[in-house]
């Protein structure tokens, strides 16, 4: 009963505001235009700045843990791999395979995984799942731009695909 406590207190402040979210755009206060542009000022601003300033107050003597940065990193590229793999198995239309790949093994860490530690850990120990986030973000992106490269058709441009993993946001 006590884990079922635990995983309401936090899940349930994210599923609140989710549902809020979409109650609110179904009565149409908000548009199309207007929910893009708070999106893009969230990801482009906010969150940044959340990031760094969790790892600016994280004391990374006691916080940096080489053992789960590198887990993560290969668990991700392992996932990677292994859908590379089998999407082409399961998606016969090659334009579509790079984007069923970008789905399967991108996740909403960046924005569940803050909230989620801070709600199991406190807000010191925010500082671990920001510092994942400043190694795992990046690597989502430079895969995510390899699979969209790979699978749209065509000869390999592997000089757009160097330019697109650095102008990815």
């Amino acid at each position: 009963m006590e884990n079922l406590i635990l995983s309401l207190n936090v899940v349930l402040p994210l599923f609140i505001t989710i549902s809020l979210g979409y109650f609110l755009k179904y009565l149409n206060m908000f548009d199309n235009n207007t929910l893009d542009t708070m999106n893009n000022i969230t990801f482009k601003s906010f969150l940044p700045v959340l990031l760094f300033y969790n790892i600016y107050k994280t004391d990374l003597h006691d916080t940096f843990n080489l053992k789960i940065i590198i887990f993560s990193v290969t668990c991700v590229i392992v996932l990677y791999l292994l859908l590379y793999l089998i999407v082409p198995l399961i998606e016969k239309d090659n334009k579509k395979r790079g984007a069923l790949l970008q789905g399967l093994f991108r996740s909403n860490f960046v924005i569940f995984g803050l909230p989620i530690t801070e709600s199991l850990f406190g807000s010191e120990k925010v500082g671990v799942a920001a510092l994942l986030i400043a190694v795992i973000v990046p690597l989502f992106n430079m895969l995510s731009v390899l699979a969209l490269e790979t699978f749209r058709g065509g000869k390999l441009n592997f000089k757009k695909i160097f330019i697109g993993i650095i102008k990815n946001p």
